[in-house]
């Protein structure tokens, strides 16, 4: 929202807008242990990823979710994973 975007957004829209979401009480959080950072290691290597996209990957594993919102395609690569892009129409 502040960067690799055609129009980025103030600072202060940004700061807002993640107090918003982080005051939101709605929230499940989850985390991750040593199992999910080892896993994490074998689907960077497997796939050819990132280490943090990788332990995202891990940390949905751990906790069955099997839908990201995202536009970074390369979680296509990983079965088990449906990639939606919320900035394409359909």
């Amino acid at each position: 929202m502040l960067e690799k975007v055609k129009n980025p957004l103030p600072d202060a829209v940004v700061s807002r807008f993640v107090r918003n979401i982080e005051s939101f009480n709605g929230w499940t959080v989850i985390g991750y242990d040593a199992e999910t950072i080892v896993d994490a290691v074998t689907i960077r290597k497997q796939y050819s990823l990132h280490f943090w996209d990788a332990l995202l990957a891990a940390t949905m594993k751990q906790h069955a979710i099997t839908t990201i919102y995202t536009e970074d395609s390369h979680f296509k690569k990983i079965p088990g994973i449906t990639v939606i892009n919320p900035f394409t129409s359909g």
